[in-house]
């Protein structure tokens, strides 16, 4: 049987998200309040929708511009952010083996 870890010496696990891992990016939610905006301007006045939808179609490239620009290179992480969460997780998961091994010593290998 393996050893367990006492309920006061347990790190408390707190919600992590790195990018990729939420369910639906906010990013999506603004891109579709745009979308939803320039439908409206759209429908409300031709020449004014035309306006706007090159107004969106600039901002859209400038922000592709910058993502090309500023991309991570190839093998590196994607987000420093996310280099940072992946290290705690390695660090918590070599500290909790490390405290397993240690209560395992404690108990003594005629312990069961």
């Amino acid at each position: 049987m393996s050893p367990t870890i006492p309920l006061d010496r347990r790190v408390p696990l707190r919600a992590i998200f790195p990018e990729r891992e939420m369910m639906l990016s906010p990013k999506w939610f603004v891109i579709g309040a745009a979308l939803a905006a320039f439908l409206l301007i759209i429908t409300y006045d031709l020449m004014f929708g035309i306006a706007a939808g090159v107004l969106l179609a600039v901002i859209a490239a400038i922000r592709i511009g910058f993502a090309v620009w500023l991309a991570p290179e190839r093998g590196a992480p994607e987000s420093e952010r996310g280099a940072l969460v992946e290290r705690f997780r390695r660090l918590s998961r070599n500290r909790r083996k490390a405290r397993i091994k240690e209560l395992g010593a404690k108990q003594g290998p005629d312990a069961s």
